[in-house]
């Protein structure tokens, strides 16, 4: 992982550079000769340091009184999210950014994913000194966009300058006040307009790290670990997610991931990393389900046609007789082709699913032949399928006319519950980048939906 490998090699810097000490000592332990044990801040700075979210200065310094910059501090949630950066720095649009500045890549990804959205003159201004006001707004962007839960009761008490934190801010500083990272000063105040330092900064990462990753339940280090190797003599090779506490007493909700193109294959393994975005949220519904991701044969398609969509049928029911299932919760879910199969259960075999959510997937599959006639409407079961689907305005792979000729006609048709999410600027790039599954809620609705005709494969068939 890329936060171990960097706080290994800062490590190895600071000890090279542990000889210019110029307020006290240094030691491997603590690289920093300008903290000591008995500073407030001691404890956080080495939390910070050792999880690779903070670095220190030249000299051996980590100079905690000094002020935090928006580009500093962006540059913190970009290496507290464990996600992938490099070559974002595409995605920045900010007219007083740099691409070739040391931030780049940081600011891009905070740009693309919402974490950041600068001035109302539209600028980023790097270099400012953050307030606690705007270090409060970023986190809090920040802890939305990890989809983080808190289980404490939201906090009556206020602070004293309550008052003086504009509209802008108070939301956030609140869910910062609610998880616990942030308190008032002797007198209660919050003193929203005095600049963050970086021992402040320290503090807050160090209790807001184990909140983000709570007991190790995702780390991408460790993704492909919780992924078991299905048994040979399923329809098709697959691995399986079962949750840690797995008791057979419960029924679990079943998820069948599909993959998209390029991961077709018997290897059994590069599919897999399709579905790693489903697991960022150590809060995510998946965690407490069944989750299936097979791999679709070398040379087809997740199609009917293919026969496929017959295998994946088969695979649900080896997977529920092996499992305790909930028959009533049977999802389907895939990013591109994937999106394309997950589209074609609900057609050609809407009583096994209780929903589907597709990603990016064409509208090709909704006409039998040339003169456009759905395929909805040789299967009226298909109806009551719940269906949730994504997709991008620029996404040349999955028409815009499509999706959304799509909703019209199956909302006219009586669909029991469809709903669509569109995203812009994403292009195809929504299967990873974005997906369903960087925002919480998509995958929220997925698991909440139940349907009580699920059942055996259909006999309707349509073509």
């Amino acid at each position: 992982m890329k936060r171990k490998l960097l706080s290994l090699i800062l490590v190895l810097v600071s000890l090279m550079n542990s000889t210019a000490i110029v307020h006290g000592e240094a030691s491997p332990e603590n690289p920093f000769s300008d903290v000591e044990s008995s500073d407030w801040y001691y404890e956080y700075v080495l939390d910070a340091y050792s999880a690779g979210i903070m670095e220190g200065k030249e000299d051996g310094i980590f100079d905690p009184n000094a002020n935090i910059t928006r580009a500093e501090l962006i540059t913190v949630l970009c290496r507290m999210s464990d996600l992938e950066y490099e070559g974002c720095r595409e995605h920045l649009t900010f007219p007083d950014a740099d691409k070739s500045a040391w931030y780049a890549d940081y600011v891009g990804w905070a740009e693309k994913n919402g974490v950041v959205k600068g001035y109302p003159d539209g600028t980023l201004r790097p270099d400012a000194p953050v307030t606690r006001q705007e270090m409060a707004e970023l986190m809090g962007e920040f802890i939305t966009f990890k989809a983080m839960r808190t289980t404490k009761d939201p906090q009556i008490d206020i602070f004293s300058d309550q008052f003086e934190i504009p509209d802008w801010a108070l939301a956030n500083v609140e869910k910062l006040r609610d998880f616990g990272l942030i308190s008032g000063d002797e007198q209660g105040r919050f003193n929203p307009t005095a600049n963050a330092t970086r021992a402040e900064l320290a503090k807050i990462t160090s209790k807001l790290d184990p909140l983000v990753y709570p007991n190790d339940r995702y780390k991408r280090s460790r993704f492909e670990e919780i992924f078991a190797y299905g048994e040979e003599d399923a329809p098709l090779p697959y691995r399986i997610y079962v949750p840690e506490n797995y008791d057979e007493s419960k029924e679990y909700p079943l998820l069948v991931f599909l993959h998209g193109n390029s991961a077709q294959g018997d290897d059994n393994e590069k599919h897999l990393p399709c579905v790693k975005n489903a697991f960022l949220s150590p809060y995510s519904p998946v965690y407490d389900s069944i989750v299936v991701v097979p791999q679709c044969p070398e040379g087809l398609w997740w199609h009917d046609s293919d026969g496929t969509i017959d295998l994946l049928c088969d695979l649900m029911d080896y997977i529920n007789e092996r499992y305790s299932t909930d028959s009533t919760r049977q999802y389907v879910s895939g990013i591109s082709m994937g999106g394309d199969g997950s589209w074609q259960m609900a057609i050609h075999r809407p009583e096994k699913v209780s929903a589907i959510m597709p990603v990016a997937g064409t509208g090709f599959t909704f006409y039998s032949d040339e003169t456009g006639t759905h395929l909805f409407e040789n299967n009226p079961e298909s109806l009551k399928v719940n269906i949730h689907y994504i997709y991008d305005r620029d996404d040349v792979y999955s028409d815009r006319k499509y999706n959304q000729m799509v909703y019209e006609y199956l909302m006219e048709a009586g669909a029991v519950n469809l709903t669509y999410h569109e995203t812009v600027g994403y292009g195809h790039g929504v299967c990873g980048e974005y997906a369903g599954y960087y925002n919480l809620s998509h995958l929220e609705w997925l698991y909440s939906q139940r349907r009580e005709t699920v059942g055996p494969a259909s006999t309707a068939n349509a073509s």
